[in-house]
């Protein structure tokens, strides 16, 4: 279905994760999804006809498209640069899932060629939309709290060892998902904990792999000192039995 006047067109490439955001997408009165990538011709057929839209292996085609105002891209973390690239110089705003990219000189590049070709860029954090964090984040910032003096942070979660082997197992290398839970799961903990106390001074962290069959952490403890001079503690691990996930992440 073509969009209406008004409306921004999405284009998803990468649909293991991001699959899930297409029906989010066609959700927005704003928005119109009009075309999904992947590289798996599949999957990318299997998509397409799920949500009634054009599909493609070659996301480069994808991009040529005259409807399409924003790329979402979900991707390994690893393989977003390129692909960003790609749609900066075609005119298309970008939405990345998090992280961005797993070195700052990748993200660097990132941000580079998108105010180059002047386009807005975004990476989806999304645990600030929750209303308790934003009221949390509201509450502190309205100074309600007075003086923050601690912040303590977690993200305590549990992944089996078959979540590791997903999408091909680039979850558990260095080289694509550029670290374990501090990269994939605690990344949200330490965006709130920016968000919520301030920038960072000082930061002081230990990590190590205890249960997880990946080369990367699974388990990762911080002491912070923020520029305000409170004191902050964040603590991150994919060991937490007693938050045991269902459907894909468990892998069932």
């Amino acid at each position: 279905m073509a969009k209406a006047p008004g409306q921004i067109g999405f284009g998803i490439i990468g649909l293991g994760f991001g699959e899930s955001r297409c029906a989010m997408v066609q959700q927005v009165p704003e928005a119109r999804l009009v075309a999904v990538a992947s590289r798996t011709e599949e999957r990318a057929r299997a998509t397409g006809v799920k949500f009634e839209v054009d599909w493609y292996t070659d996301y480069h085609r994808m991009l040529e498209r005259d409807d399409l105002d924003v790329v979402a891209i979900y991707t390994p973390s690893g393989a977003h640069t390129e692909i960003v690239q790609a749609a900066a110089r075609a005119g298309k705003h970008v939405l990345t899932t998090k992280p961005l990219e797993i070195s700052l000189a990748r993200a660097d590049a990132i941000v580079d060629a998108c105010r180059t070709a002047g386009v807005k860029l975004a990476t989806e954090l999304a645990a600030r939309y929750t209303p308790a964090n934003y009221a949390l984040y509201r509450a502190v910032h309205d100074g309600q709290f007075g003086r923050m003096i601690l912040g303590e942070f977690a993200e305590k979660l549990y992944r089996p060892a078959c979540y590791f082997a997903l999408d091909e197992g680039w979850r558990s290398t260095w080289e694509l998902g550029g670290g374990g839970t501090v990269m994939n799961q605690t990344i949200h903990s330490i965006d709130l904990m920016r968000w919520i106390m301030g920038d960072v001074a000082t930061i002081t962290a230990r990590m190590g792999t205890f249960a997880a069959p990946t080369e990367s952490e699974d388990t990762a403890v911080a002491t912070v000192t923020f520029r305000s001079g409170a004191l902050g503690v964040l603590t991150g691990t994919t060991t937490f039995l007693n938050d045991r996930p269902a459907g894909r992440y468990g892998c069932g």
